[in-house]
């Protein structure tokens, strides 16, 4: 409908005024019914109702629903057990689910004996699945829809797993295309086509919950069976919500609740449908009461005389106080058509649709139900940039409004045509609109909008949101987002010009700005003035205008931009301010003066005075607590002294990894009074096992890196083996790098091919590279024992199928180019024939990087030149195919 149109033709000004909305109401046919339910009321405000938006969750409770539930305690009370076949309103308790087939088969468009109300929702979808899955050879996977409901992919999941099968190769899932949210229906039948020959099932739901998508029930069950597919659907928000034909439709099987749109209350009694097909012909799992009524109650053991029909899948008697409530609810749908109800609800949520288009600016959200009325029930979903979703919906909430909230960033709202008025949608989008435009003005929110459109690289548009802000909102931390942004691309200039503008403006910054300037200069070393730029500004902090915003973040940050613009000297002086200030230095100030020791060359003395000095501090500070010393700020201290030129130094370390990591010396001290270096500071005081650091990878990789250059490579061995076993350490691809390269410095024993091909086994899911590492570690010497390894470390690759590329091959060659035997040669050559090498060469056009091609192109080069050696141990075609790759790299390099 053109509801501005209709408003303008009956006199209106607008179809966004509340005088139209009340003209809706008054041509509603079905205005009375809203009467027969009990309607909610605000949590603080009792004597004002809600504006109730959420049937799609829980429907309201039909007045008749408390007469039917009295009635059937009042027979309980004078009855007792005689209900069940004496009943004062004709209910007796052994039908009771009669009382509700009829409404529900006229609901979902079936006969009555293809409906039952039974159970609940999830335990009907087991029952039903356990009758209709047969998984047979290759056809057993069932399809559903992408972000199905969750407890429809578990009972899916779960009879998979009963089968014997893997859900996670057997549930096939349909996902929309990138950048949409929904299915097209040519789309889902292109999939079933596809994997036609392997779908046992498909179980999808009537309308999406998540998006309030209604499928085309129809067309995907009539072509489904035609390719031989069984097919059930989830109608839990389906039915009374959109019109059914399941029987016209020849669906299956399917199962919905009835506490959403048929309004039966919190936890109501299920239903399912069955085809007449199978009314008496399928096996299912079985109970007392889909027996036959007349032998039902007798005490021998018999012949299961199943009921005809969808009640023969009944197991047990159903709760009498579910059913009526369920009644109470149908009579109202008893009073009209579903086509009526279904007419409505277009209406409904097409005025809901129109003004939240027209009333609300849509930068904060998308509706991501589709705005065919055809393609949609009652629902629409609301998708916010998540930081807002949480903050509307509280809103709404404070201001009367039920919807439903589906984290982290959908907001569903669902007008129910049988109690909902157009008025409560106009109301509620006048609500929503307002909640929306305080959003304007909100810096907390304002912050979000800007970072988001950063997010998408729209700077643009971020910075004329700013600016179109006046004085009284708070922009600073918007600012602050914008100038990170350049700082994380590069664009120091672009940085310090919106720095400027945001003082300009009267925004003052705060101390997050000026650690996002310090650290943005930091990541930018290459700018000519970033240490400049760096210490102008932290200077500025020291003075009284801004020194109430100073701290010890920013001196850290600081002292970053001096380590890698090299300004060493700077760095300790900056650190000297610090410790005559009255705040500390922390871990991290430590950590970053160790690794610009660590850099210098260490035959200058006054690394070694500084060397010291500072870590007289760190153990003074952490015996008293001053500081938390962590395993980063223990692996710059080691790192320094492993850059020293002595043995000592290297020594030295393993004391530091006792004293802080707990892990007892395994090498003997180089001399007995370690603690020389520390001018005979106690570093010897007792711990307790909670004091000690935990150690990490980067713990690990300091004892290796100690062990390698003291050559005391069979301690490195102990010590990994002690810290896997005993700290829980998953090793990453730097610490095997350095395992391995302790295994190639030990003396070469007959067991090293395996211990070598269970290292590599442990990381073929680690980054790739650490195949190439290790070959560059055979290259060094390219002995015959560096050969047979390399040898193992291929062979370990290409058995599971870990990837290798150009530079591998080139290495692996460059190492074996030394005195191989004939039969090392014919080896070498049956190992490489594993490896599409002409696929690895043609790979090269399409490196689009200038030096990283350049470095492939002569690394197959030098592949070709290397297996033309042994040409005489080729094929001809092989010779002929090597001379072609040769020929072909030659091109490369001349383009």
């Amino acid at each position: 409908m053109d509801y501005e149109k209709v408003a303008i033709q009956n006199g209106f000004l607008s179809a966004t005024t509340r005088e139209f909305s009340d003209y809706l109401d008054k041509q509603d046919p079905l205005k009375d019914l809203r009467n027969e339910f009990e309607l909610p009321v605000q949590k603080d405000k009792k004597d004002k109702l809600c504006i109730y938006m959420c049937g799609n969750s829980l429907g309201l409770l039909s007045k008749r629903i408390r007469v039917l539930i009295n009635e059937e305690l009042n027979v309980w009370a004078k009855r007792g057990v005689d209900g069940h076949f004496e009943h004062c309103y004709g209910r007796e308790w052994v039908r009771i689910e009669e009382t509700v087939r009829e409404e529900l088969a006229r609901i979902v468009g079936g006969k009555k004996i293809e409906v039952v109300a039974m159970n609940s929702l999830t335990v009907n979808i087991h029952l039903l699945m356990a009758s209709f899955y047969k998984p047979q050879g290759l056809k057993r996977k069932i399809l559903i829809e992408d972000r199905s409901f969750s407890s429809d992919y578990y009972a899916i999941a779960s009879h998979l797993s009963w089968h014997g099968l893997n859900p996670e190769t057997e549930i096939l899932i349909v996902s929309s295309l990138k950048g949409r949210y929904t299915l097209t229906t040519e789309y889902i039948l292109q999939t079933i086509d596809k994997y036609a020959n392997e779908i046992a099932m498909i179980f999808f739901s009537g309308v999406h919950y998540y998006t309030g998508q209604a499928f085309d029930i129809s067309t995907i069950t009539k072509y489904a069976k035609s390719k031989g597919i069984i097919v059930g659907w989830d109608l839990a928000h389906a039915i009374g919500n959109i019109e059914l034909k399941l029987h016209d439709w020849e669906v299956d099987f399917a199962v919905w609740c009835t506490y959403k749109y048929l309004n039966s209350g919190p936890g109501g009694v299920g239903g399912v449908f069955v085809h007449e097909i199978y009314a008496n012909n399928r096996l299912r799992l079985l109970g007392w009461w889909g027996n036959n009524l007349k032998t039902r109650f007798n005490i021998n053991n018999q012949q299961f005389d199943s009921l005809y029909g969808a009640s023969g899948f009944q197991i047990s008697n159903p709760s009498v106080l579910n059913m009526v409530s369920l009644l109470g609810s149908l009579e109202v749908f008893s009073k009209v058509s579903m086509s009526s109800i279904r007419q409505k609800s277009i209406l409904l949520t097409g005025y809901l649709e129109y003004l939240l288009l027209t009333l609300c600016p849509n930068i904060y959200f998308t509706i991501i139900t589709p705005s065919d009325p055809e393609q949609r029930g009652a629902q629409l979903s609301l998708l916010f940039y998540k930081d807002f979703t949480q903050v509307i919906f509280d809103q709404l909430r404070a201001n009367g409004v039920v919807v439903d909230l589906r984290k982290p960033d959908v907001i569903r709202v669902a007008p129910a045509p049988l109690y909902n008025t157009f008025g409560e949608v106009f109301d509620f989008g006048i609500t929503y609109a307002r909640q929306l435009r305080m959003l304007y003005n909100d810096s907390y929110i304002l912050s979000k909008e800007i970072k988001m459109l950063l997010n998408r690289g729209n700077i643009t548009n971020a910075i004329i949101k700013v600016r179109n802000h006046n004085q009284n909102v708070s922009c600073t931390v918007s600012w602050n987002h914008i100038i990170d942004y350049c700082m994380n691309n590069g664009r120091v200039n672009l940085a310090f010009k919106y720095f400027n503008e945001m003082k300009k403006r009267s925004h003052l910054p705060n101390s997050q700005t000026f650690t996002i300037l310090l650290h943005g200069l930091s990541m930018n070393p290459k700018h000519p003035k970033s240490f400049s730029y760096a210490f102008h500004i932290y200077k500025s902090l020291w003075s009284p205008k801004y020194a109430d915003l100073l701290n010890i973040i920013h001196t850290n940050a600081m002292l970053r931009v001096c380590a890698v613009t090299k300004q060493s000297q700077t760095a300790f002086k900056v650190f000297e301010e610090v410790s005559k200030s009255n705040f500390a230095a922390d871990s991290i100030t430590y950590t970053i003066l160790f690794n610009i020791l660590s850099r210098q060359n260490m035959n200058n003395m006054n690394v070694y005075h500084e060397r010291q000095k500072l870590l007289k501090k760190v153990i003074e500070a952490w015996n008293m607590k001053g500081f938390v010393v962590d395993e980063l700020l223990i692996c710059s201290i080691s790192l320094c002294f492993l850059r020293g030129k002595k043995r000592e130094d290297y020594d030295f370390v393993f004391t530091l990894v006792e004293r802080f990591f707990g892990i007892k010396r395994m090498i003997p001290p180089f001399q007995e009074k370690v603690d020389i270096f520390i001018n005979g500071f106690n570093l010897n005081s007792s711990l307790s096992g909670s004091q000690y650091i935990k150690i990490g990878n980067k713990g690990l990789n300091i004892i290796l890196l100690a062990c390698l250059l003291l050559k005391k490579e069979e301690y490195g061995i102990e010590y990994w083996d002690f810290i896997i076993k005993n700290y829980d350490l998953v090793p990453n691809y730097i610490n095997y790098y350095n395992y391995f390269r302790l295994l190639v410095c030990t003396k070469l024993k007959s067991t090293i091919d395996k211990v070598i091909e269970n290292t590599i086994q442990k990381q073929v899911n680690l980054e790739n590279n650490v195949i190439l590492l290790y070959m560059k570690v055979c290259n060094k010497n390219r002995t015959q024992n560096d050969y047979i390894i390399a040898k193992t470390i291929l062979k370990t690759a290409i058995l599971h199928k870990m990837e290798i590329n150009l530079y591998i091959i080139d290495l692996f060659l460059q190492i074996a180019n030394n005195n191989l035997s004939k039969d090392d040669i014919l080896e070498l050559l049956n190992l490489l024939r594993q490896i599409d090498l002409k696929l690895l060469i043609f790979a090269i056009n399409h490196i689009k990087n200038r030096h990283e091609r350049n470095d492939a192109i002569s690394a197959g080069t030098r592949i070709c030149s290397n297996l033309i050696k042994y040409s005489k141990y080729l094929t001809k075609n092989e010779y002929k195919d090597i001379q072609i790759l040769k020929d072909r790299v030659s091109e490369m390099q001349s383009l």
